[in-house]
């Protein structure tokens, strides 16, 4: 409701808004994009373009069955006398789902975490109507015990998916937060330092660490021009960011370069001039 309220005030209208976040979003329409995000589920954080070979399908596997668990968990809930709140949770995950399936042309594995936590409520009957299954028809103790075993071998086999593409991932963004937090002293010894701003290339993340404010000349974040850039400098540190031998924006070409870790470029503006 505080969007749909906030699209009235500040967009002017509902299909106002909802245009401007399909033109951010390069476009939101009729997309397949479930294999963009089962692709994405070897510990891509942002799958864009999602044009990467499906390397390691294993890491897929439990999303490939959640349907299934959803489904046979919702009847066993009904037959447990669970079943409105785990068919709640299912249609309403479902619903969550959807649009990120059907209508983004990209994926991050984060989009669909709402659902899976309300899809996990309908498994999870799954998995509790699985090893009472087990219980009741496995007959002797010792095929009891066997049963159980293999559905906690199961559990554990994906936690142990689970667990290693979460260290890769972890060890993924060590390795960006120390090229980040380099790149940030770099351009602290050039007294690129609070109070300052940076644009270009990776603006967002570097400004965190230097501890800048970000500001771009164009696309969906842009909130100033190139003038504005250079007049701000003549106050405060301005740097333009360029990355892997990129060309600098033109109104930047002139301004001092200075070679940053990992393959930046920080082009700094004259202080005392505007240009």
């Amino acid at each position: 409701m505080p969007w749909v309220a906030e699209a009235y005030t500040a967009y002017g209208g509902l299909a106002a808004r909802l245009a401007r976040a399909s033109e951010i979003q390069g476009g939101i329409g009729a997309h397949f994009a479930v294999d963009d995000h089962v692709r994405s589920l070897v510990g891509v954080t942002l799958c864009r373009p999602c044009d990467a070979a499906w390397a390691h399908p294993w890491t897929a596997a439990w999303w490939l069955v959640l349907p299934l668990l959803v489904g046979v968990g919702t009847v066993a809930a009904r037959r447990a006398g669970r079943g409105r709140p785990a068919a709640v949770a299912a249609a309403v995950g479902a619903c969550l789902a959807l649009p990120y399936l059907f209508t983004v042309d990209y994926a991050a594995p984060r989009f669909l975490l709402p659902a899976y936590a309300l899809l996990a409520v309908p498994a999870a009957e799954c998995v509790a109507a699985a090893f009472a299954v087990a219980r009741a028809r496995a007959g002797t103790a010792g095929r009891r015990r066997a049963a159980y075993g293999a559905l906690a071998g199961v559990l554990l086999l994906h936690v142990a998916v689970q667990a290693a593409v979460l260290l890769r991932v972890s060890e993924r963004s060590r390795d960006r937060h120390r090229e980040l937090a380099a790149v940030a002293a770099a351009l602290h010894r050039l007294d690129v330092r609070r109070p300052c701003v940076l644009s270009g290339d990776e603006a967002i993340p570097l400004a965190y660490y230097t501890g800048c404010a970000s500001r771009q000349v164009g696309g969906h974040d842009g909130s100033t021009t190139a003038d504005g850039l250079a007049s701000l400098g003549r106050r405060i540190p301005v740097a333009v960011i360029t990355s892997g031998g990129a060309r600098p924006p033109h109104y930047a070409s002139a301004w001092p370069v200075f070679d940053l870790p990992g393959g930046y470029a920080a082009r700094v503006v004259p202080r005392g001039r505007a240009g």
